[in-house]
């Protein structure tokens, strides 16, 4: 390695140098950080870099097959803010392969390589970790691209800890950068270490901290070779206490401005839960924030008067002390411009994309008659592959439809049709999918009407539906409110009215729980005529041994009615002894 550098006489060893060395315990395989680390941040305000000189020693390091980079390094204090620090790149003006230190977020660590034709794949490190890198501590990095694993290659990026923990995120290049041509064949400028470039006037990315122990392998680098110890895992968080996983309000988000040119998010998660963690999105928010965002074509991203209305759900609509609050999002006001209102898995993860229970609720009231309108979406969970989807007439017209997908062909649906649903009236939407029930699992559409009534299909999937495969793993893409894409010109089904009140929640979500109110919701009323009494036995039986029959026999009648104890898991045999003593009262 050579350097070439601005300071007096090319700088001291006590200015390029540093004594501060990572700890014995991070090295394996009889390696040290011996004496002394580089000090790249000697070069912060200078012209220069230590650098591989290629004309001198050849393009060894312009890999276009399997090859892995390891070093060590360490921020001076807590540099998490400073902007994107350079550890590593291959070739000055075309990058080939480089690793960056904030550039994901703050204090990330990026591995990307490029094909030269615009495709750049990328893995973070902090899709799996929301720790902060650029700490003031040792790290050691270990980054490999394998092209035979995965579809068309593999990134992985492994950090391990001074305190003995590690973390590892891996990207499969063709599921998440189609297209991609594999690094290219050709002549490489100089490998940088510690800074992009040669001048401050190019965007240098100085690394302010030290670097030691660079190693570069060609193929994926044997654990017998390794510079640096794997740590283990972090513990992780416990289980959610609940099943809610989101609630939005609908209310526009506090300090807004108006118009909302460039305000992110536009309404906020208000679900009161901690200890979940955080998120596996770059943004690392806690997981109990999960807020929805908007990008629209309206002029300086439209006002808030524009999407949102003072006209929310009468309170006799909500159950559990829930409410309409002050405002519903006017989904209508995007309509004819590209636009969405969405949660953004990017920054926060994709914790909706259920493949097992999940329920989902809403409120949704059309301006006047909408029925003749065509397709208009209530809620739709990735856009292009759906996983789950709300929409309205789309069975008929006024219709609800709630959908799933296993992605293999098979889209079960469950339909209400019996009104008209568009008829500019607020109705309380429920839908949940339970994969415990019957053979392959089943979909439940519950829709509560403003003049008090309320209607309830069970679809038996199996029956129905032959072949479900159940709701695949994967990656997806944003879920959307009033909306089925940004796009005007690819089919948006922009509902021409107002949302409020979305809650999403892993599992069945109890009684307890619900937004909204339904009729007959009486606990132990299994016949949903009001009272609890003998006539509800042979229903609670029949939801106890055969849910679907249950659903089918008494149609708009709430099944959780008979999940009296430990609310949350359906109607089992421990609710037996508690349906017995709600008979006999106290």
């Amino acid at each position: 390695m050579w350097s070439f550098n601005g300071l007096t006489n090319g700088g001291t060893q006590s200015q390029l140098f540093s004594a501060d060395v990572p700890p014995t315990s991070m090295f394996i395989n009889g390696n040290t950080g011996g004496t002394q680390s580089y000090n790249a941040s000697a070069l912060a305000g200078v012209d220069g870099a230590l650098f591989y000189p290629v004309n001198e020693y050849g393009t060894e390091f312009a890999f276009t097959d399997a090859f892995s980079v390891e070093l060590f390094f360490k921020t001076i204090g807590d540099q998490s803010a400073v902007g994107e620090m350079q550890l590593v790149l291959q070739s000055e003006g075309f990058f080939r392969y480089a690793v960056v230190l904030n550039e994901g977020g703050e204090g990330n660590v990026r591995f990307a390589i490029n094909d030269g034709l615009g495709v750049l794949p990328l893995v973070d490190i902090r899709s799996v970790s929301c720790r902060n890198f650029a700490d003031g501590e040792w790290h050691y990095v270990l980054a490999t691209y394998d092209p035979s694993a995965g579809t068309l290659g593999e990134l992985s990026l492994t950090l391990s800890n001074e305190d003995g923990t590690s973390h590892v995120a891996t990207v499969d290049i063709g599921a998440v950068f189609p297209g991609f041509a594999g690094l290219p064949s050709g002549v490489d400028s100089n490998m940088f270490i510690g800074r992009n470039t040669f001048s401050t006037l190019d965007d240098p990315r100085t690394f302010l901290g030290v670097i030691d122990e660079v190693q570069i392998s060609s193929g994926i680098v044997d654990a017998g070779d390794r510079l640096g110890a794997i740590g283990s895992a972090p513990t992780p968080d416990p289980p959610p206490a609940e099943t809610i996983l989101a609630h939005w309000n609908m209310t526009p988000a506090p300090g807004l401005p108006d118009p909302v040119d460039g305000a992110n998010p536009l309404t906020l998660d208000v679900r009161a839960a901690a200890g979940e963690g955080v998120n596996q999105g770059i943004s690392c928010e806690p997981a109990e924030d999960d807020h929805l965002w908007m990008f629209n074509g309206l002029l300086n991203g439209g006002t808030l008067s524009q999407l949102f209305s003072a006209d929310v759900p009468p309170i006799a609509m909500f159950a559990n002390g829930n409410d309409g609050g002050s405002d519903s999002y006017n989904a209508s006001a995007i309509a004819g411009v590209d636009g969405a209102l969405f949660y953004p898995v990017g920054d926060y993860g994709t914790e909706f994309a259920f493949t097992d229970a999940f329920s989902v609720e809403l409120f949704f009231k059309t301006f006047g008659d909408q029925s003749g309108s065509g397709i208009m979406q209530l809620l739709l969970q990735s856009e292009g592959f759906f996983r789950y989807t709300l929409v309205l007439n789309e069975a008929a017209p006024g219709a609800v439809r709630f959908a799933i997908n296993d992605g293999v062909g098979v889209i079960p649906l469950a339909d209400l049709s019996s009104r008209n649903y568009a008829d500019g009236e607020w109705h309380y939407v429920l839908a949940t999918y339970d994969p415990a029930v019957g053979a392959s699992g089943t979909l439940t559409l519950t829709v509560a009407n403003e003049d008090g009534s309320a209607d309830t299909t069970t679809v038996d999937i199996a029956a129905s539906f032959p072949g479900f495969a159940g709701l695949p793993a994967g990656v997806d893409a944003n879920l959307f409110v009033g909306r089925g894409t940004f796009d005007t010109l690819v089919d948006p089904r922009t509902l021409i009215g107002l949302i409020d009140e979305i809650q999403i929640s892993s599992g069945i979500v109890s009684e307890t729980d619900r937004l909204g109110a339904l009729p007959g919701s009486l606990l132990g009323d299994m016949d949903c005529d009001g009272d609890l009494d003998i006539d509800d036995v042979p229903a609670f039986v029949l939801a106890l041994t055969d849910p679907v029959e249950y659903g089918i026999q008494y149609p708009g009648c709430d099944i959780n009615n008979g999940d009296v104890v430990n609310t949350g898991d359906g109607v089992d045999g421990r609710d037996i002894s508690g349906f017995v003593a709600l008979l006999l009262g106290p």
